[in-house]
């Protein structure tokens, strides 16, 4: 499915559907759609099992991809999805926002949302966007005596590692409020990631924050497959590591 230059297009579907009304949709390009302001309800989320690729471009107005509806309850997962792009939605506050829209954004995903085979997330021009991921409830669960155990238990139960575990490529672009890129516990859960490129985003002063572990996350050492690292036009820049990554990270390949 493509839409482009539609620009009086307000909603995706707004009659009933049946769970297999979108049963077979593979892939959703959606570009200069001007009064669209989410793409679609939960209810028809949950009907996508087939969906490979989503990418959204220039949709001004754009301020959830995913909304809530009175069908809607639990995760919203996408099992097939393996690439999101989304360039030049200056309004968005989330993948899945439900928040007032007249706030910023924590972060572009919630606890809400599984993308387990997602392998390439490319966001550019996210003006309200804060982070990529909100702060991991497992840092402050102090039930469990291993680190690897808090990571699991983060997000209502979910298993966190399976959310983005496949993730292999990362591209930030002009997002003007994000400060740090990765912190140490987002590096032990995406711990396929070959590449990071970071342009453009004049808040950013440290790419990979290793600052804040805990003394059970010293004994934890993720293995970093980061095969390439890009970083152009990054003017508060102070720190791609703020501390030795030796000391906490095994790099599996050379960095380049």
């Amino acid at each position: 499915m493509i839409l482009q230059n539609v620009m009086n297009l307000e909603k995706l579907c707004n009659a009933p559907f049946t769970g297999e009304s979108f049963f077979k949709l593979k892939i959703i390009k959606v570009k200069s759609c001007g009064k669209l302001r989410s793409l679609f309800s939960a209810s028809l989320a949950r009907g996508l099992p087939q969906l490979v690729e989503i990418e959204l471009e220039e949709c001004f107005h754009m301020e959830r991809v995913i909304y809530d509806d009175e069908k809607a309850a639990g995760i919203l997962q996408f099992p097939k999805l393996c690439s999101l792009t989304i360039r030049s939605l200056p309004l968005l506050l989330g993948f899945h926002y439900e928040g007032n829209v007249l706030g910023t954004s924590d972060a572009l995903f919630c606890e809400k949302v599984m993308l387990p085979s997602l392998e390439k997330l490319t966001i550019n021009g996210l003006d309200k966007l804060n982070m990529i991921w909100n702060r991991l409830a497992a840092e402050d669960n102090t039930h469990n005596s291993s680190i690897r155990d808090k990571m699991k238990e983060t997000w209502h139960g979910q298993i966190v590692d399976r959310l983005f575990c496949n993730l292999k490529t990362l591209k930030v672009a002009n997002c003007e409020r994000i400060s740090k890129v990765l912190s140490f516990s987002l590096l032990n859960l995406l711990n396929n990631l070959e590449e990071l490129e970071v342009e453009g985003c004049n808040s950013v002063q440290v790419v990979f924050d290793l600052e804040k572990i805990t003394s059970e996350e010293r004994h934890v050492v993720p293995k970093c497959h980061l095969r390439k690292l890009i970083l152009i036009s990054l003017p508060n820049l102070k720190h791609v590591w703020n501390k030795d990554p030796q000391e906490f990270l095994i790099f599996k390949t050379y960095l380049s």
